[in-house]
Parts: C-alpha cells; sequence; structure tokens
C-alpha cells in the first residue's frame, strides 16, 4: 500500500510543472521540515517551472512579525503581477 501511495503522490509530478510556483517557508517551522520546501523548489526549477520562495528565520509554522508579513505579501505581489497583467 506505500509503495502504491508512494507513487501517486503529487511530488513525483513536480518536474513536469512548468508555470510560476511561489513558496514561502520559515525556518523555524516545527510541523513542516524546510527540508521539504528545499526539495520542492529542486524538482521544480528542474522542470524549468519559475519559482519564487520567500522565507523567513524568525517564524514558525504562521508569519506573526509584520516585517515578515509585510515582505510575504510584498513578494506575492511581486510574483502574481505580471502573471496577471495588473
Amino acid at each position: 500500500v506505500l509503495a502504491f501511495q508512494q507513487s501517486m503522490s503529487p511530488l513525483k509530478q513536480l518536474s513536469a510543472v512548468d508555470y510560476p510556483v511561489f513558496l514561502y517557508h520559515a525556518r523555524r517551522d516545527l510541523r513542516v521540515p524546510i527540508e521539504q520546501t528545499d526539495m520542492m523548489e529542486v524538482d521544480l526549477r528542474k522542470g524549468g517551472a519559475p519559482v519564487t520562495r520567500i522565507g523567513a528565520d524568525d517564524e514558525g509554522h504562521s508569519y506573526t512579525n509584520p516585517l515578515n508579513c509585510n515582505a510575504l505579501w510584498g513578494g506575492i505581489v511581486e510574483h502574481f503581477a505580471p502573471i496577471l497583467d495588473v
């Protein structure tokens, strides 16, 4: 069963993605290891997907520091504005 589930994982399809992807992850996240985002970024880039990545060294699973929130939202706008032609 586990082998089947692993073979069906969307993570196996990342190198086929060719559209822009926005990733964000904080280094102190205890719920999701940052290595998972690292692997996603590598596999997305292998397929040629344009990747924008924002992170914070001093946050956990959620962003609460206003400076980090501003950087996150600024990054989202910067990433999606050309895609949405705004």
